[in-house]
């Protein structure tokens, strides 16, 4: 069995979501307000096979595609008024996933009607590089459905994980604690920056440290999926170090801008 992808967003994970399954030579629709943006995208890549790949703008170009994985910014009315209108322009027997990183897949799929075919597909960043895939399923997602996201997962040799629906399923909801404790830290001038990370390095074999992991995901994209999940868990770790306020702010928002917890060049940190 060989899927059609429909990929709606194109962001920093739609753009890595895309280019795995270009490699993995899948056909693929893309859903996008900028067509412009994804052509120039692909044709930086060496290996395009243009026959597979179908970019527009319009939702009903999903309706050839077996699964939807959903990539839009991380606002929740945004995310159901796109599934809302996924489901309105697709075969009755396609998915639908979302790769949230801090809502409800439930929550997400509130005003869908055939919640069967309904999941969470969470690819962490960078999805090219992690090797495993969380699924997330609601109380209405089919056998069918995961055994389908499964097989996927498998075929782009990702490893997947079965988690019950939950705002930041698993990696994100232990991730961010983390990265939200290493802030506090920093904020409370308990350690240096270089202290903070070389101690989770060292200490728990991690291969970047806290706070450059937050320069990379971005701090707005930091504090936006912490306060997700503190509004949707309501447990006080989430509560985002004001720090992070503070940095979004100034502007300081990581390595895309130039400056976060770290400065940087093209050369790299300085």
């Amino acid at each position: 069995m060989v899927y059609t992808i429909g990929v709606v967003g194109f962001g920093t994970l739609g753009k890595q979501i895309t280019e795995l399954f270009i490699k993995k030579k899948f056909k693929l629709v893309i859903i996008t307000r900028n067509p412009q943006k994804v052509n120039n995208f692909l044709n930086r890549l060496t290996r395009k096979p243009k026959d597979k790949i179908k970019v527009s703008t319009y939702f009903r170009e999903l309706h050839s595609c077996d699964i939807i994985i959903e990539c839009v910014e991380e606002r929740l009315k945004t995310k159901q008024r796109i599934f809302k209108k996924i489901e309105k322009n697709i075969r009755k027997q396609a998915i639908i996933c979302s790769n949230t990183s801090s809502f409800s897949i439930e929550k997400i799929a509130k005003f869908c009607k055939n919640k069967g075919n309904i999941a969470g597909l969470h690819f962490s960043n960078p999805a090219t590089k992690m090797s495993f895939i969380e699924i997330a399923y609601i109380k209405n997602t089919s056998k069918g459905t995961l055994k389908k996201l499964i097989f996927l997962s498998k075929k782009i040799d990702k490893q997947p994980i079965i988690v019950k629906d939950s705002p930041g399923f698993i990696f994100n909801k232990i991730m961010f604690a983390m990265l939200n404790q290493a802030a506090k830290v920093y904020e409370r001038k308990l350690a240096k920056r270089e202290e903070i990370d070389v101690v989770m390095m060292r200490g728990a074999n991690h291969p970047a440290g806290p706070l450059r992991i937050i320069d990379y995901v971005g701090v707005d994209v930091t504090l936006n999926i912490l306060q997700n999940l503190y509004k949707g868990l309501h447990d006080p770790v989430y509560r985002p170090a004001k720090i992070l306020s503070e940095m979004k702010k100034a502007g300081k928002l990581g390595k895309k801008t130039g400056e976060g917890f770290y400065k940087y060049t093209d050369g790299g940190i300085i």
